[in-house]
């Protein structure tokens, strides 16, 4: 069990083990040529916040990975098959109720990590600045 890792952690551990810093990594499901996987921009958010959230956890930080959004923004890249779209509203509601989520279970830091450029979040950020006890 890696503690930083929210699907890999209980109930039990959660409750005795509070965290103050959520980190959300952002990808999406789309075609990269054809020599990389559908899920890369995915893998990569994954990855590299798992390695950040390691790092931190070990240093004291209480932090906790989320577990990774595997679809983004493609509106552009429909005409390829299986790329899948969540429209930006949609993702900016999606994100707004993890943040309030957050709010709710007394986590006030989010760090998303967006792994595709076609996740455009300054829309959904300048909605919830000022709203959310959540810093982003």
């Amino acid at each position: 069990m890696r503690e930083w890792i929210l699907a890999e952690v209980t109930y039990g551990y959660v409750k005795d083990h509070p965290y103050e810093v959520a980190v959300l990594p952002l990808g999406a499901t789309e075609p990269h040529n054809l020599h990389l996987p559908y899920g890369t921009d995915t893998f990569e958010a994954d990855i590299i916040g798992s390695r950040v959230c390691e790092a931190a956890y070990r240093q004291g930080a209480r932090v906790v990975m989320l577990p990774p959004l595997p679809y983004g923004t493609q509106s552009n890249q429909m005409a390829f098959p299986l790329a899948m779209n969540l429209n930006p509203s949609t993702l900016g509601l999606v994100i707004r109720d993890l943040v309030d989520s957050l709010a709710q279970h007394r986590i006030h830091k989010l760090l998303i990590l967006n792994s595709h450029g076609g996740n455009d979040l300054k829309p959904i950020l300048r909605e919830l600045y000022g709203r959310t006890p959540v810093h982003i």
